[in-house]
């Protein structure tokens, strides 16, 4: 191949990676405008960008129509994350903190549930007197539930076993959510606190929060970068079954 003819293909590859981020912008910008009747233009935009991007084929509108509806949740996501980022913590203004659980390996958590729970400590320690709740219940095969491992890992680290409270029964992110809104309520836990979770969990847990009725803020713990395209896009696919729970209840999180 000669060298012109591979630079002309080096410059089609860098203008169609170009299209494509701006393609996942616009995806994200329409799931975080939604339910504004506004929210779908960028979702066309974005369809339209690809119909105009890739060379025709018999199958090029429906692989196209594919791409927006698989994509748009991990643009949202990636958006999420950066205004959240923007968000100052304001830890005066927090009555309660809430770690979901993420499995557990053995008698110890798993990589997702470390870095949930290690972010977490600082804030604990910075304020003493910030109850806790610790959520996840006993998966298969297992000998303990997410709950009790981490707060044998909390309070390894010093925090006092007095301010955590336990859920043991959840299973997915959204018992996670509603039993753990159940202890708010039943400790008489109101006002502002913050969810503290792994930054790729960010979006769906801030939808779920804010569907549930709750005022906090999330906090996203650092995800090792070697797992954190699969985690995005497998949040897809999670994030599809809390459209079926929540439905038309559903709006765009804010950070």
């Amino acid at each position: 191949m000669r060298r012109s003819e591979r630079l002309q293909k080096g410059r089609a590859l860098q203008q169609r990676g170009a299209l494509f981020a701006l393609f996942m912008v616009l995806q994200g910008a329409s799931f975080l405008l939604l339910p504004n009747p506004w929210g779908f233009l960028p979702l066309l935009a974005g369809w339209l960008l690809l119909q105009w991007a890739f060379s025709p084929g018999g199958y090029r509108g429906v692989c196209s129509l594919m791409l927006v509806l698989v994509l748009a949740f991990p643009g949202a996501n990636l958006l999420y994350m950066i205004r959240n980022q923007r968000v100052p913590l304001k830890l005066q203004e927090l009555s309660w903190v809430m770690i979901p659980g993420a499995g557990i390996d053995g008698e110890e958590p798993s990589w997702a549930l470390r870095c949930r729970l290690d972010a977490a400590l600082p804030i604990l320690r910075r304020g003493p007197t910030l109850p806790v709740i610790v959520s996840g219940g006993l998966g298969s095969g297992e000998a303990h539930t997410e709950a009790r491992v981490m707060q044998r890992y909390l309070t390894q680290r010093g925090i006092d076993p007095q301010r955590i409270l336990l859920e043991e029964e959840a299973k997915d992110t959204i018992a996670n959510v509603q039993k753990s809104k159940a202890i708010l309520s039943s400790k008489g836990l109101s006002g502002r606190g913050l969810l503290i979770t792994n930054s790729f969990h960010c979006c769906r847990c801030a939808s779920i929060a804010q569907a549930e009725g709750l005022t906090c803020q999330i906090l996203a713990a650092p995800s090792p970068p070697s797992v954190f395209l699969y985690a995005m896009l497998r949040e897809t696919g999670s994030f599809l079954k809390v459209l079926t729970v929540y439905g038309g209840a559903l709006k765009a999180p804010i950070p």
